[in-house]
Formats: structure tokens, sequence, C-alpha cells
């Protein structure tokens, strides 16, 4: 299912008598996202989604570059700042309660993964003397990038749950593709058996909508006996 399909679906359920211009594709795909991202999150918790096919998305050759100095996750006790970022900020993705919803981000020929960890659990690392000898590998997602403690890298793998198709995207070719796509015509990234509950979690709050904006706009009756 497209989001046009899911607006087609939203639209014939509302009346096209009813169907309101304010209602703009922009409108469709926030309210689409919106509810996707809730069933998500409820379906994290639950532990179903991790191991469902087709909703994982892969990044390959990924641009690690050493965070300047005026970043402010370089927090750091020693003579430097040893920590590296994603170059460009990465495609939006879906989160739980634990953060950003991530498969893996490993090397990219995959002989080495990292583990995912909070930013702030990572801020309460630097101030444990018994931290040295944590010889995990780690990162951590803050606005919009990820970060890499102590690694060399200049390329990461990144598997997560996008919440875009981002087939077009290939960073290990030297065609750049940052083309146009119409994301309205590329498919709701959700599980197929979820398709039906974001369907009627939308046409709920629609109705819901629709029928405020018919209360507001009559006439208020004691405003016209007055006259």
């Amino acid at each position: 299912m497209t989001f046009n399909e899911l607006k087609s679906q939203l639209t014939t359920a509302l009346g096209a008598a009813n169907a309101d211009s304010r209602l703009t594709n922009r409108y469709f795909y926030s309210l689409a996202q919106k509810h996707i991202g809730w069933l998500l999150k409820q379906e994290s918790d639950k532990m179903l989604l991790f191991s469902s096919d087709g909703i994982w998305q892969s990044l390959d050759c990924v641009d690690v570059i050493e965070v300047p100095k005026v970043d402010p996750c370089c927090r750091y006790q020693g003579p430097s700042c040893t920590i590296r970022r994603t170059k460009d900020k990465l495609p939006e993705i879906y989160e739980d309660a634990l953060g950003v919803m991530v498969r893996s981000v490993n090397s990219i020929d995959s002989s080495k993964s990292l583990r995912l960890i909070k930013f702030t659990e990572w801020e309460r690392k630097q101030k444990n003397p018994d931290s040295k000898y944590d010889k995990e590998s780690y990162f951590f997602f803050k606005d919009g990038y990820f970060y890499f403690p102590n690694i060399s890298w200049k390329l990461v793998s990144i598997t997560a749950y996008f919440k875009d198709d981002i087939s077009h995207i290939n960073y290990c070719s030297a065609d750049d593709s940052s083309k146009c796509v119409d994301y309205f015509n590329q498919p709701v990234r959700v599980p197929h058996y979820l398709e039906g509950r974001v369907v009627d979690a939308c046409l709920k709050e629609l109705l819901e909508t629709v029928a405020r904006v018919q209360e507001d706009s009559q006439p208020d009756k004691n405003t016209l006996n007055r006259h």
C-alpha cells in the first residue's frame, strides 16, 4: 500500500462530499506517520518487529568524519576528542521506547559490529573510572547523526527501520543519487498485518477532525435568537 492508496481509502471512507480541501497530501502523510509511529512502538515493545522481513533497509558506505572540537558531543577526558560521527544527517528512523530502531551498524566488510547506547548512558560511562576496561564498541544517536566513540573507521554500514524508502540512495556509488523522489508514491512502510490498523486509526482521527470543523462552522443558535 502506497501513501496515495492510503489517502484514496481514507477519502473514499470519509466521503467525497465531506473531503475538506485543506486535507492536503502533506496532511495525509503527517497523519499516517503519526499513527504508524505509535503502532510501531506498540509492536516493538512486544518484540514483534526485529525478525520481520521487508521493514529493514540498509545504507552502505556511509561516510564517517571526526567530530569538530566544538561539537557538544565531544566531551571526553584526555588531551583530544576521539569521537567520530556520520558526515551527513541520516534519513529519518522510526523510534520505540529504547530509541531509534536499528538492527545493526557494522564495518563495511561486516567483520565488526557496534552496539547502540543512549547518549546519557555514554556520558555516565565517561565518569566511571572502570569504563576503561570496557572493550565493547558503541555508537549513539543524537540530532540526526550516529556518533562513534573510539573507532577509526571512515565508512559504516547501517541497517535500520527508516521511515521512507531509501532504495534510491547509494552511498557506495560515485554518482550520489540524491534525486527528487515522490514519497507519496512510495510504500507505507509497515508490516502487512498492520496496514488495516493504520487505515482505521487515521480514519478515526479524520472523522473526529471533520466533525469538529463542521460543528465549529455552525451558527451559534443563541446568537441568532438574540436578533
